[in-house]
């Protein structure tokens, strides 16, 4: 469900200043912070679904807007983090990021009949293919690992709504070490797989050359090992597409390069605080 409901008629006086036409004004849930309740306001254009916010403003207990830079700064950092740990409608939302355990048991059961690809290139002499066999058993622990700290996270959401907790700072400050272990685990995965790349094409390759074999007693194709193999190794090479900006990267200039780009969502956000 999303964080952000239909403004009360009661708050509209308050915002419609604020707006710009054809736009439509969702408040999110409470948000806690020196002791004090707080409310944030986004505005969003009236006929798209997804919550894509042109602008945004806080409001206090007593419905007056929060002018304060100090304030909306660390408001504006709540908020954000808000949107990971709670709104299933955002894109930064960290269950999206949750895997189907069906899928890792599939691959998990894939790999008897990937070995046995793997094996077949190995006997030819095609180089790396002990390191891609450790790759792909590593990158399953991972997967396993990463799945298993993101329902733990989600559980802790859960405990506080049942508890009806305000989202606070020490939920933030409880909920943030679990997310950033997330993404640090994520970080390991793209650079495991990033340390046998120079060995994918040629594995692609030998699994291409082997598109039409079949046996010649069953008539089934032998090549389904090869298939399964060189899909895992096309998904290795979108994911290093994907991460090309951090590919270069160790892990303490990965966790600054997080810091850095959480201070620039809060720039961003901060940009968007609408003013009279």
């Amino acid at each position: 469900m999303s964080i952000y409901s239909v403004i009360p008629r009661e708050l509209y006086v308050v915002v419609k200043e604020y707006m710009s036409r054809k736009e439509f004004a969702k408040i999110s849930e409470g948000i806690e912070y020196n002791k004090k309740v707080y409310k944030e306001i986004i505005f969003t254009p009236s006929k798209r679904m997804v919550e894509e916010f042109r602008g945004c403003l806080y409001i206090d207990e007593n419905n007056d807007t929060v002018t304060d830079k100090s304030i909306q700064i660390q408001l504006s950092k709540l908020t954000y983090y808000l949107n990971v740990f709670c709104n299933e409608k955002s894109k930064l939302y960290i269950k999206k990021a949750l895997e189907n355990d069906d899928d890792i048991k599939n691959q998990k059961n894939d790999f008897y009949e990937i070995n046995k690809a793997l094996e077949a290139l190995n006997s030819e002499g095609l180089k790396g293919i002990e390191k891609v066999e450790d790759i792909m058993e590593k990158i399953l622990e991972l997967r396993i690992r990463s799945n298993d700290r993101i329902k733990e996270l989600l559980l802790k959401v859960d405990e506080y709504k049942k508890d009806n907790d305000i989202y606070s700072e020490s939920i933030l400050y409880e909920l943030c070490p679990i997310y950033r272990e997330i993404l640090m685990i994520n970080f390991k995965k793209v650079k495991l797989i990033e340390s046998g790349k120079k060995y994918y094409d040629s594995i692609k390759i030998s699994c291409k050359k082997r598109k039409k074999w079949f046996d010649i007693f069953t008539g089934k194709s032998k090549n389904i090992p090869f298939m399964k193999l060189s899909n895992i190794i096309g998904g290795y090479e979108k994911i290093l597409s994907t991460y090309a900006p951090i590919l270069s990267m160790h892990e303490n200039q990965y966790e600054k390069f997080l810091i850095k780009r959480e201070k620039d969502n809060i720039d961003a956000k901060m940009k968007l605080i609408r003013i009279k």
